[in-house]
């Protein structure tokens, strides 16, 4: 294990009050001289969050804690830890996400706020649809919550996670943008696709 992560390690043991801050670097050199004897490749939350915030979807730290154990759960001895264990875990966590979006709580929302995407306010009328775009600073509880408050005198509000960097027209958001919120209730949605 190299240093740096004895010292984490150490600091946590601090922070936790299990050591005192006299005892940190003498725990992180225990901690170091035991791991001498081993090799391991550490993968950590911005592994992950580099590969997410391409596919511009909503993150969290929770997702990330999922996506890790689903690596070490696939392990392959001879492959060890790769870019494609973390892409495969990654797939099977976006598979499972899709059809949670929807139905997440206020609760779960205010976890994906990592700017990992942007998000796309979609307003219906019955003649146009309005966009508003809110920047990666803001969490999908935020974007929601602006989106329960502009559904006043709209036929349906919409937001969508979009990528951090690409320009999307309205058409491009509805097809290639994820739909997290819908101010339709379900039943609704199915009769309108």
């Amino acid at each position: 294990m190299t240093t740096r992560y004895a010292h984490y390690i150490a600091e946590i043991l601090n922070e936790a009050s299990f050591i005192t801050e006299f005892q940190r670097d003498d725990v992180a050199k225990l901690i170091e001289g035991f791991w001498k004897d081993y090799a391991m490749d550490v993968w950590d939350f911005q592994n992950v969050a580099s590969e997410i915030i391409g596919r511009g979807l909503p993150f969290s730290r929770a997702a990330s804690r999922e996506i890790l154990a689903e690596m070490e759960k696939n392990l392959d001895s001879d492959q060890g830890f790769n870019w494609d264990t973390l892409h495969n875990a990654i797939q099977k966590w976006e598979k499972r996400m899709s059809s949670l979006w929807l139905s997440l709580s206020d609760a779960q929302r205010s976890e994906f706020s990592e700017e990992t995407c942007r998000w796309a306010i979609a307003s219906e009328t019955k003649s146009n649809t309005a966009l508003t775009y809110f920047d990666a600073q803001t969490s999908l509880l935020d974007a929601v919550q602006f989106a329960r408050k502009a559904r006043d005198g709209k036929e349906r509000v919409r937001v969508y996670a979009i990528p951090l960097d690409d320009e999307y027209s309205l058409e491009d958001i509805f097809v290639l943008g994820l739909l997290v919120w819908d101010s339709l209730p379900p039943k609704a949605r199915v009769a309108t696709q």
